[in-house]
């Protein structure tokens, strides 16, 4: 291994390590109405319909999958996630949840993932690419296991830049949410070391595992930024 090798698998070890061990502070911070609410807009993103069978990337204590449940209660999700802290929470959380049976949790690498080609209609992720030394190794995985035609939706912390640590009107749901604001004032210095989105960004990471960006845009009052992609239809010899 060479050293930009060793210095990448150091920090995917140090990133493991610290969501083993952060794993309940997430699932506490997480579990707000307004993370579960933004979670679940993924499946709108990516352009779900009944019926669908949807993987959920770092899916971490499944919060958004159960929000996109609340959205499209006919569909199946596969949430993913390399912690066994974080799949055990997220089993727990499931037994608790009304459409739980929908729900599916697997331990597996976001990079090698243990699914056939073409077998699920939408992929999404909740705060996950920004966290990847190697995104365009699990986009170009993402990209294997959907289907032709369909959208894999996610959304990342927002390099805009703001005169406080997130945006006043977050501030300002503090009395009825303030796990949630709390949560996204450490989304917000935690993704500083990290790396942030934009739309350059996206459409980069796309182009580079052969999806096509198909829309951008800022949400949470800019703090995020949802990125949609799409596996394109394969033309047939003529």
């Amino acid at each position: 291994m060479n050293r930009e090798e060793i210095l990448r698998f150091a920090r995917r070890l140090l990133s493991q390590g610290s969501f083993e061990g952060g794993a309940l502070g997430y699932a506490f911070l997480t579990s707000s109405p307004a993370w579960r609410e933004h979670g679940g807009q993924l499946v709108t993103f990516a352009g779900v319909r009944p019926g669908d069978r949807v993987l959920d990337l770092g899916c971490g204590p499944g919060v958004s999958a159960f929000g996109m449940l609340d959205r499209v209660p006919d569909i199946e999700v596969v949430g993913l996630d390399f912690s066994h802290m974080m799949l055990h929470i997220a089993e727990h959380l499931r037994r608790r949840e009304p459409l739980g049976s929908k729900v599916s949790f697997v331990r597996a690498d976001a990079a090698r993932l243990p699914f056939p080609d073409r077998s699920f209609d939408a992929v999404v992720g909740h705060s996950f690419l920004y966290l990847l030394s190697e995104p365009h190794e699990v986009l170009a995985e993402v990209r294997r296991v959907l289907r032709p035609g369909r959208r894999c939706a996610f959304l990342e912390p927002s390099d805009e830049i703001f005169r406080t640590i997130v945006p006043l009107e977050i501030y300002a749901m503090a009395p009825q949410d303030p796990r949630f604001v709390l949560a996204m004032m450490l989304w917000r210095v935690y993704s500083r070391s990290y790396g942030r989105f934009d739309e350059d960004r996206f459409a980069s990471l796309f182009k580079g595992a052969g999806l096509t960006l198909v829309d951008c845009r800022r949400t949470l009052a800019g703090l995020g930024f949802f990125g949609v992609g799409e596996r394109p239809e394969e033309r047939r010899a003529s």
